[in-house]
């Protein structure tokens, strides 16, 4: 990334459109404000999926051999688990 069309190395920046187009764009924001009420959550964790492919994403997460890696495969392990003890 970081291609400008141009020798100019970086990403690009608003400040980099002329005046006129900025002015132009200005004029159609738009605000808006939600409230929240509640949130609710999924766990998508390969649990769904055969068993081969979630061991393979077992096996992918400990292979980063790193300390996020090894949650990620233990999280997927334990929601396997819960998913086998339901059926």
């Amino acid at each position: 990334m970081g291609f400008t069309g141009d020798d100019k190395l970086g990403p690009w920046k608003v400040s980099d459109a002329p005046d006129r187009y900025i002015a132009l764009l200005q004029k159609s924001i738009i605000g808006v404000q939600i409230e929240i009420t509640s949130l609710g959550g999924k766990f998508k964790m390969s649990q769904e999926s055969p068993e081969k492919y979630r061991e393979g994403v077992i096996a992918g997460f400990k292979n980063l051999n790193n300390d996020i890696g090894n949650e990620m495969a233990r999280t997927v392990s334990e929601r396997q688990d819960i998913m086998s003890s339901k059926k």
